[in-house]
């Protein structure tokens, strides 16, 4: 884009808050009021000064001289001198310029901007050899039509079309500009160099530009000088190594003797030797990879100061483009971060040259952990922001270090998603490649399907899964277990005329009860959302919703339980868990014409309102209900909502919501039922790993301190190790309240005392529930890695919409954590 237009989210937010005044319009502003107005609406004041200076359009001239106090009437008159406009003419640009300015191009409506393209076209009609107007429509056709290259074809017809596109490129940087040129001329090199700069470093279309200008750059009809092919061939192996293509990349470095091998390898900076040197090492040419090593040495250390030359950011300014260099500054793609890396450049390159280094020459006797975890240090922008192939080269190469040194939980595996995304940017910039020449379509298809180097896969975790077969076996028998309630249509006398619901939005039949003061007994009623009760006599029967089983995250409430009072509210029953989950499928009816009880039954008005789980966009702006049927309802024994057939104290529902087996009452045979065991899957041992002490600080830092995580090995309490195991445990009543389903090796969990029940996971058993159950969301904690000395460690979690990672040191026998970075959705 030609300049930047402000933050979107705040624009919105200003838009949305904006009071409608449908009846009494505003009154017109003053003169002054509309100079204050566009001094505050300008997204001028957010550029650099350098662009702001550089910037030959109306908009910036206007800016500079309002911020002097100018008034309307002399900015019109001063503008009229500058471009030698007649003053009519001048003051219809003074207002189509205030009201672009005002108009944002990411809020305007579609009739203001077809009103103001149309003002901007006429201009142009009337005033056909103007350059100002055709300058100032470009400018429009980039805000409003997204360069579009229809439109700008208008501008650049005759004789000087080259130029004129070249021209209009250095002010709008729209690549549709550019891009006609490869179709007219596709053998010559310049017009390819011209787009090597208008896509990121290493995106298919930057990628096949630089390909199709090096192979056509000493062609006769290349016809550029050898300075130019240097700066072309330099431009390749960095868009080859930012994109991962390590044969392509040292398949371009020239051979010694040639004519470009000096000075190519003069203008590569200390990180692109670095680079090159990792690229040599993953191919497994470990003499090449000490040789670039060695060439990366000789460039002193002050020299990391120069960003623009290590990190290629000024590299467009090196091509036959008409951009100019304080373009190629004010443009956010190549200034962002730039002030705030050198300070890292330093350490920077120590620490890469320390790991080629220990890629170069392994040695047993020392550990690379701290080394391997610098992906993970507080602050990692530090490194990926000022080397271009910090993802597509080191961390390659720490993964295979990792996996070399015994630290396979380190490594990332390769899911794919690498090529998949490289192959969609392929295709939308195929499809954005506006009169492309057929070659370079080819060149950036190739750039998209061919696949870069990608990370090793992991071996197998550190810690096993931990849990004996017996108990798996009886976890994935539970996985695809769900309650089968009788479903029954509504008595016609009991039915209500109701709304039809909307297929995306749905309805609000999961709203709360429009009971505005709930009674006074519900306050002992389990936590949870209160969706229907009914008073008989001393009988009560309550329903909650809770996600007490059910981790849904913002999709809805939960899961339904039922409480029961037989002495008018002064006690309830522990509360049954129905097994039902709000959306999967039914929702139950707040209100109902059908009494709740039916002798020793239940009835419950139900809609059924499946939803489709992949396409729910989260916060849940938008449930897509798939299927939909009303006046239903649902009966339930309470005979068997209470069922408990292992007389464990869980009900045989709530057990198959934790995967436990309902028909054993000790599921993993440690001397513990599973209503008190605080692990019931894992089965206490004295025989526990080094990951048990840590894993406790880390598990009270994620879940909170109520969790109460503690080791209590049998060596520990002295004693049983079942009754180590149930320390701190709640009561016998306990249920399945404060129930944590949990994903991560359950051999961690060995002699770890938890204060509710948490339910460790495999990574398939997640996938397995939400593929039974639809959204699943569990805490997850996807790398817990601890150092050979077990004195350091790394744990990455998350946690539906936050997670982090946690940097852990031991400090005179005693573990310490650092938050080294948090997220949130």
């Amino acid at each position: 884009m030609r300049r930047p237009r402000g933050v979107l989210i705040a624009c919105l937010l200003l838009v949305s808050a904006w009071p409608v005044m449908a009846d009494n319009p505003p009154p017109p502003e003053s003169n002054a009021q509309k100079v204050a107005a566009f001094l505050d609406d300008s997204a001028i004041q957010f550029e650099s000064v350098a662009a702001h200076d550089a910037r030959p359009d109306i908009e910036h001239a206007l800016y500079a001289w309002a911020k002097q106090g100018t008034t309307l009437a002399v900015l019109r008159s001063r503008l009229a001198e500058k471009y030698a406009l007649p003053p009519a003419l001048a003051g219809q640009l003074v207002d189509l310029t205030f009201a672009r300015v005002q108009h944002h191009p990411y809020t305007v409506k579609p009739s203001e901007r077809e009103q103001l393209l149309s003002q901007y076209r006429a201009l142009h009609t009337q005033y056909p050899n103007l350059p100002i107007i055709r300058d100032e429509l470009a400018f429009a056709i980039e805000d409003y039509e997204n360069c579009s290259g229809a439109a700008l074809d208008a501008l650049v017809q005759g004789a000087e079309e080259v130029a004129q596109r070249q021209r209009f490129y250095s002010l709008t940087q729209c690549q549709s500009l550019l891009t006609p040129l490869t179709a007219s001329q596709p053998e010559h090199a310049k017009f390819y160099a011209a787009l090597i700069a208008v896509d990121d470093v290493g995106s298919p279309m930057q990628l096949a530009s630089v390909r199709m200008a090096d192979t056509l750059v000493s062609s006769a009809e290349g016809g550029l000088s050898q300075a130019r092919q240097v700066e072309i061939r330099i431009a390749r192996l960095r868009a080859e190594l930012t994109a991962g293509f390590v044969d392509a990349a040292t398949d371009a470095i020239p051979q010694a003797g040639s004519p470009l091998h000096d000075p190519v390898i003069a203008g590569l900076g200390v990180r692109d030797r670095l680079a090159i040197a990792a690229a040599y090492w993953l191919q497994g040419d470990a003499r090449s990879a000490a040789a670039w090593r060695a060439l990366a040495a000789q460039i002193p250390v002050s020299a990391e100061d120069d960003q623009q030359r290590d990190d290629g950011s000024g590299e467009e300014a090196a091509f036959d483009t008409a951009a100019s260099a304080s373009d190629a500054l004010a443009d956010d793609r190549f200034s962002s971060g730039r002030e705030a890396t050198p300070y890292a450049a330093a350490s920077l390159r120590a620490n890469l040259d320390r790991l080629l280094g220990s890629a170069l020459a392994p040695d047993p006797s020392v550990d690379l952990f701290p080394l391997l975890i610098l992906r993970y240090q507080k602050h990692e922008d530090r490194y990926h922001a000022p080397d271009p192939y910090w993802h597509s080269l080191w961390t390659p190469l720490l993964d295979r270090l990792a996996q070399r040194d015994g630290y396979p939980g380190l490594a990332d595996s390769d899911d794919g998603g690498w090529p998949k995304l490289r192959r969609r940017e392929a295709e939308q910039a195929i499809a954005n490649c506006y009169r492309c020449a057929p070659v370079l379509l080819a060149a950036i298809r190739q750039a998209g399907e061919s696949a870069p180097l990608s990370p090793a896969a992991p071996a197998s975790a550190t810690a096993p899964s931990g849990l004996p077969a017996a108990v798996m076996a009886r976890m994935d028998r539970q996985l695809t277990a769900t309650a089968q309630w009788e479903e029954q249509p509504l008595p016609l006398a009991s039915r209500t005329p109701r709304p039809q619901s909307h297929p995306e939005r749905g309805d609000d039949i999961a709203a709360r009860s429009e009971r505005s003061h709930p009674p006074a007994w519900a306050r002992l009623l389990p936590a949870g959302e209160l969706v229907r009760y009914q008073v008989d006599g001393s009988r009560i029967v309550a329903i909650t919703a809770s996600q007490r089983l059910d981790p849904v995250g913002e999709l809805s409430s939960g899961g339904y339980w039922v409480s029961l009072s037989s002495d008018g509210g002064k006690t309830f029953a522990p509360p049954l868990y129905t097994g039902l989950r709000v959306y999967q499928p039914y929702v139950i009816r707040p209100t109902s014409r059908l009494p709740l009880l039916d002798g020793e039954s239940l009835r419950i008005e139900v809609a059924l309102r499946r939803i489709d789980p992949a396409k729910v966009m989260l916060p849940p702006i938008a449930l897509p209900v798939v299927e939909s049927k009303d006046d239903l309802y649902i009966r339930i024994p309470l005979a068997e909502l209470a069922r408990d057939s292992d007389g464990d104290g869980l009900s045989d529902l709530a057990e198959q919501a934790m995967l436990l087996d309902p028909t054993v009452a000790d599921t993993d045979a440690d001397g513990l039922d599973d209503a008190h065991d605080p692990l019931p899957q894992v089965p206490a041992s004295s025989a526990c790993s080094h990951y048990s002490e840590p894993l406790a600080l880390v598990l009270n830092q994620i879940l909170g301190k109520s969790l109460g995580a503690i080791v209590t090995t049998a060596a520990h309490a002295g004693g049983e190790p079942a009754q180590g195991y149930a320390l701190g445990l709640g009561t016998a009543e306990q249920g399945a309240d404060g129930t944590t389903f949990l994903v991560a090796p359950a051999a961690y969990f060995c002699g770890i005392s938890l204060q509710h029940r948490v339910i460790v996971l495999t990574p398939a058993q997640q996938s397995a529930l939400a593929a039974a159950r639809g959204v699943f969301y569990p805490i997850e904690i996807s790398k817990f890695e601890l150092s050979r000395d077990g004195s350091q460690g790394v744990v990455v979690w998350s946690a539906t919409f936050t997670g982090g990672t946690l940097l852990l040191k031991k400090v005179n026998g005693q573990w310490t954590m650092e938050e080294a970075g948090r997220w949130i959705t």
